[in-house]
């Protein structure tokens, strides 16, 4: 309040009046529901009171912030690292020489780059391929058959009947084996009853004059077995006599083979 004078005499008050001409404020710059003089008139505020407002980013994101008053308490808060990366490789599951972020770790790779590996194998065999990363244009290769099959056997050196691979190709033999023949030897008329086994260049070279044989072919040509050594081939030139030449040895001890226990297989 003030004093309105006469001279120096008060004759009374008069309140005081605040001239507020000079305020810029508009109501969206005075918090919601306050209120205040601007240019003389009364206004209530508008601006939205957020308080303390509280924000989680993860990387990358953002985060408006909400237009109003703030009072300094809110926070944005960015996630850790370890929250925004969950893995579960390891080193060795990474390319060499590569990173990359696991549960907020960086990890160096280690797996090997083998790139474009190549291999030839032969039938049965195996490759072992190697650890680690392939590009897709590595190649394990089967060599060919014929590479693996190399012969000279023609169908007439295999027996007929039997098949083998000569050079990549199946072959049906049709060559005539020697047939086991059953005969009996007269042992009653021997020319020596049993047969040295020593070298064919030992002195005693020739095993038999001759045997008489009943079950063999004159004419026709034998080979001779002890078990299951081949000692010599035979010739019956006449019925039932059959004479008997030294391609080898049995045994290096001199040892006499018994006439009896010999086979004999026609050609």
């Amino acid at each position: 309040m003030a004093n309105i004078y006469l001279g120096d005499q008060a004759i009374g008050t008069v309140a005081a009046v605040l001239n507020t001409a000079d305020a810029t404020a508009t109501a969206a710059d005075i918090l919601k529901d306050k209120t205040a003089y601007v240019g003389n008139d009364k206004i209530t505020g508008t601006m939205n009171n957020n308080g303390a407002v509280s924000q989680t980013l993860a990387a990358g994101g953002s985060y408006t912030i909400p237009e109003g008053y703030h009072n300094g308490g809110g926070k944005v808060t960015a996630q850790t690292l370890a929250a925004q990366t969950d893995g579960t490789a390891t080193a060795t599951q990474i390319l060499s020489g590569q990173t990359a972020y696991v549960d907020g770790v960086k990890v160096t790779g280690t797996m090997a780059n083998n790139g474009a590996v190549s291999s030839a194998i032969n039938a049965g065999g195996s490759y072992t391929i190697p650890a680690g990363y392939h590009n897709g244009s590595g190649k394990v290769t089967g060599n060919s058959l014929a590479s693996q099959t190399s012969a000279t056997a023609a169908a007439g050196d295999i027996a007929s009947g039997k098949t083998a691979w000569v050079n990549g190709a199946k072959v049906t033999g049709n060559a005539s084996l020697p047939t086991k023949v059953s005969v009996s030897i007269d042992t009653s008329e021997l020319v020596r009853d049993t047969m040295y086994c020593y070298n064919y260049n030992h002195a005693k070279s020739t095993l038999a004059e001759y045997l008489k044989v009943s079950g063999v072919t004159p004419g026709k040509a034998y080979l001779v077995y002890y078990g299951a050594t081949l000692i010599g081939y035979a010739v019956c030139y006449y019925s039932q006599r059959i004479y008997i030449y030294s391609v080898g040895y049995i045994s290096t001890s001199g040892e006499l083979i018994p006439v009896k226990d010999l086979t004999f297989y026609q050609l």
